[in-house]
């Protein structure tokens, strides 16, 4: 084969492999994702529950459904606190017997939840940490992590 050719061939591959990578929205680089509000409120010595309220945004060009929802607390020493999602069902109680917490303001984040391309809601999910109250105050950050059955794994962060 002709060196020319080849050359002009290479070419051409990597201009369509960059048009078709900005092409696809779902294929475009995300900016960081934030937690608007978090809202914290103390059980007992040993358990507090977080509210996190955010803005859930759909930038691909399909449809995607929420698989599975988890949550978990970095603290300023490196260490890792796992946090247990609360049920959409069970949070109606939580607002109830803590109203301090200042009620429902988005609706809760469920798996099998829809969203449409492009998309955006803002929701609420409900975490309890197996934490004393100043390890939760004196955290590094809060990170929410949603992954989606035919899509990306997305995380949300809140200092």
């Amino acid at each position: 084969m002709n060196r020319g050719f080849l050359i002009a061939f290479g070419a051409v591959l990597m201009v369509a492999a960059a048009g078709i990578a900005l092409w696809r929205p779902s294929a475009r680089v995300q900016a960081p994702r934030t937690i608007g509000k978090v809202r914290a409120q103390k059980v007992d010595d040993n358990e507090t529950i977080l509210l996190l309220d955010f803005r859930l945004r759909n930038d691909s060009d399909r449809p995607k459904t929420v698989a599975n929802v988890t949550a978990r607390l970095d603290a300023l020493d490196g260490s890792v606190i796992q946090g247990q999602v609360i049920g959409a069902a069970a949070l109606a109680n939580v607002f109830q017997n803590y109203p301090l917490l200042g009620g429902e303001l988005n609706p809760p984040l469920k798996a099998m939840d829809d969203f449409k391309p492009g998309e955006a809601e803002d929701r609420a999910v409900g975490v309890r940490f197996d934490a004393p109250d100043e390890a939760i105050a004196k955290r590094k950050d809060v990170v929410l992590r949603v992954e989606f059955i035919n899509g990306p794994i997305v995380e949300y962060k809140a200092p």
